[in-house]
């Protein structure tokens, strides 16, 4: 029975060789593959088949050392020799523990073989890192991204990254350099980070990607260099891990070496479940350019608003200022008529009315006058109340105008300084004198300072010069002396001409202010940062107690600046031991003995005056315009009463201008002819009328077309001009003002006619 059961054993047992035989022929039959996974596989098959083989080699080592065990004492060597170790008790025992020793080695060994191929998390990390990095050698070393490839340890939850040389470049500034000798451009960094908290990396070492050999670190002055920008992309390989899509784009900031953070792009994919690659772009280029067109998209709206509501400012607003200031004219008329004077009388100019203290000077006509008519008794009592009472209305009637006027070039010079903004403002030249305008600007700052103004020489000429653009420069730079300067002290304008430099040069001067020695302090280092935009002196922004600049934007003197440069000439501050001053300089042309001629110009002898305005008051004062402009009342025709006029204005001027074919003729249209049609409010073009009628006409030869409107921009002007002869703006009336204007239109249409200009 012991021997058919042996028998069986081992016949059981030797199935066990086959078995070896079919795993060493499956094993020869794979192949080596690229990929860490047909690696795997063969390595796994030999793992097995060395374990199969062990196997088989020690259970017959058992049960030759059994045989041997169990025949040795039976053998002749034994018999003869009682003593033989052959004969000990301790054999069987002996047999087995050379067999447990024995198979415990084989079976350690192959086993630490299988965990260190198989199964430890290191070592596939680092083949799959390797095997990745190959695999993406073509865009590896070209590419100009950086490359991240990353590979998970499940079982400590972190996770081993390599970084393509490009990380070095993005890592530090251009000017950090490294010791003479080291080059790290060539080589991979690698570095371990925990995925389950924000704790900094830890730095590996580098990969010689010609050899693949590791190098450890060990330059100080390397690590410090590239140790923000390891930091930042361990950050940016754990948010990259948290993500659950197979591709996801994330944006971060890549921390450097003593510079500024990067803006970066990151588009993260996941190869496997424990592998991912994060390709890491530079995008700050990209976001400036996004900022810069943000930043011109934000202008382009801003410009478009500005543009809409200058247009509001300069028809509706500018339109109903105009109308108020006419209506005014008419009461001072209607005044002078009462007091006797005769109608022909024309009132002072708006300097002389500021130089006599707000006192109107009918005021003082109407005191000679007396309100009283030659020959008409009035009882004295009577008298004294008519003459308190005429003289209260001469007061406010001129208080009024000059409230008026100041609105006015209040509105006005806010969209200037719009069009000035956005750099589309052309200077308008008018014949000026400077020393008033500076005047009126000084008294419209409603302040305890002493302002003083000095002119070199003591007379100055009239200049050919933008009124609006000075008063704007001046109107800053003397509030800004009463913000920032001595508390109620003295400021002193200057004001040099250069004749032969043709240069005119301002100087505001002001007594030193809070702070004034801090600015002092600083320098030249300051003067650059007072003309940017939205710029406020540190100083005066960390008073908080004091109120000066409290409400300022930090405006006013970068438009002062592009104020000058639209007159070709520049703003400067200079900050003194014992003073501020603020210059202007800018080229100046002199009103010359041409300007003057043009001055003398009268139209010839039987013009015509044909004018359209949708408004009432407007049609009275173009009825002043051609009065002024020697054409009488009849010989003026003024359409724009109702909607029929304002539709066949076209064809009534036709006709006029065929049935008059010899005569001259000045046509003004006012641009916006506003029609009512039920509900909505249309608008007729003036413009547009003038180029229709010199489009049925034969010859223009004896008539001048004038678009004469509110909306006085550039590009307005500019269409003006295309339909019509040209373009005369909508502001108060003066008698002296209305030839200065149309003359130079006049003499340029009809250049052949020379009769007609002086």
């Amino acid at each position: 029975m012991w021997t058919l059961a042996m028998v069986y054993s081992c016949s059981a047992f030797l199935f066990i060789f086959p078995r070896v035989y079919v795993k060493r022929r499956k094993m020869m039959e794979l192949t080596c593959g690229s990929s860490s996974v047909d690696k795997e596989k063969l390595e796994r098959a030999r793992l097995a088949y060395r374990l199969l083989a062990t196997c088989a080699f020690m259970w017959s080592f058992l049960v030759a050392l059994y045989f041997f065990a169990w025949l040795a004492p039976l053998t002749d060597y034994a018999i003869d020799n009682p003593g033989s170790w052959l004969n000990s008790s301790s054999l069987v025992f002996t047999c087995e523990t050379f067999f447990e020793v024995s198979s415990k080695v084989l079976y350690l060994h192959v086993i630490s073989d299988a965990h260190d191929a198989v199964f430890d998390d290191a070592s596939k990390s680092a083949k799959r890192l390797e095997e990745l990095r190959k695999m993406m050698e073509v865009v590896w070393d070209s590419s100009s991204d950086v490359i991240a490839i990353s590979v998970r340890r499940a079982s400590t939850n972190t996770a081993v990254t390599i970084l393509s040389p490009k990380f070095l470049k993005y890592s530090r500034s251009a000017n950090s350099v490294f010791k003479p000798g080291y080059s790290w451009e060539d080589k991979a960094f690698v570095f371990e980070s925990q995925l389950s908290s924000m704790d900094h990396p830890k730095f590996l070492h580098c990969i010689e990607l010609s050899s693949g050999q590791k190098i450890p670190v060990e330059d100080n002055e390397f690590w410090s260099t590239t140790q923000p920008s390891v930091i930042s992309m361990g950050q940016l390989m754990v948010n990259s891990w948290s993500t659950k899509e197979k591709e996801s784009l994330l944006l971060h900031d890549l921390d450097r070496y003593e510079t500024n953070p990067m803006r970066c792009e990151a588009k993260v994919t996941r190869l496997e479940e424990n592998s991912l690659v994060v390709v890491l772009r530079d995008i700050s280029e990209r976001v400036r350019r996004f900022e810069a067109e943000k930043v011109a998209v934000s202008e382009t709206t801003a410009r478009v608003k500005d543009l809409e509501a200058n247009r509001f400012t300069r028809h509706e607003v500018k339109n109903g200022l105009l109308a108020a200031i006419g209506l005014c004219d008419s009461v001072k008329e209607s005044f002078l008529k009462i007091s006797g004077v005769s109608s022909h009388y024309e009132a002072p100019s708006r300097a002389s009315l500021d130089e006599q203290n707000d006192v109107s000077t009918i005021h003082k006509v109407r005191s000679e006058s007396q309100l009283a008519r030659p020959g008409q008794l009035v009882r004295p009592g009577r008298a004294n109340r008519m003459e308190a009472s005429g003289d209260d209305l001469a007061r406010n009637i001129g208080n009024l105008d000059l409230l008026l006027h100041d609105v006015l070039e209040t509105i006005l010079a806010q969209a200037m300084a719009r069009d000035v903004i956005n750099e589309i403002y052309k200077p308008n030249l008018e014949r000026m004198e400077i020393s008033p305008l500076l005047t009126r600007s000084q008294k419209a700052i409603k302040r305890g300072n002493k302002f003083i103004l000095r002119t070199y020489p003591a007379s100055l000429p009239e200049f050919m010069f933008d009124p609006q653009l000075l008063r704007h420069i001046h109107r800053n730079a003397i509030t800004n002396a009463c913000k920032y300067g001595e508390e109620c002290g003295d400021i002193v304008t200057e004001v040099f001409y250069h004749p032969d430099k043709k240069e005119l040069v301002m100087n505001v001067i002001n007594a030193p202010g809070a702070h004034h020695k801090t600015l002092v302090a600083l320098g030249s280092t300051i003067l650059d940062e007072v003309f940017e935009p939205t710029k406020r002196l540190q100083c005066h922004i960390d008073d908080s107690s004091a109120l000066i600049g409290r409400h300022s934007s930090g405006d006013g003197a970068w438009i002062s600046q592009k104020c000058a440069k639209t007159m070709e000439g520049e703003c400067t501050i200079k900050f003194e031991t014992e003073r501020t001053i603020f210059t202007l300089r800018c080229p100046v042309q002199k009103y010359s003995n041409k300007e003057i001629r043009k001055a003398k110009f009268a139209l010839p002898e039987g013009t015509w005056g044909i004018a359209i305005d949708d408004s009432k008051i407007h049609r009275k004062l173009m009825e002043r315009i051609f009065t002024f402009a020697g054409i009488p009342k009849n010989r003026q025709l003024i359409y724009g009463k109702d909607e029929d006029e304002i539709r066949s204005f076209s064809d009534i001027v036709v006709d006029f201008i065929r049935s008059h074919p010899e005569q001259y003729i000045l046509l003004v249209a006012d641009e916006n002819l506003d029609i009512e049609e039920g509900s909505q409010l249309k608008v007729v073009s003036g413009s547009q009328c003038c180029e229709e009628i010199l489009n049925q006409i034969d010859s223009d030869k004896h008539i001048l077309t004038l678009v004469r409107s509110a909306n006085d921009s550039t590009q307005d002007i500019d269409l003006y001009k295309t339909r019509a002869h040209g373009f005369i703006p909508k502001t108060p009336v003066k008698k002296g003002g209305v030839l200065e204007k149309i003359a130079p239109l006049w003499n340029d249409h009809f250049s052949e006619s020379k009769e007609h200009s002086f």
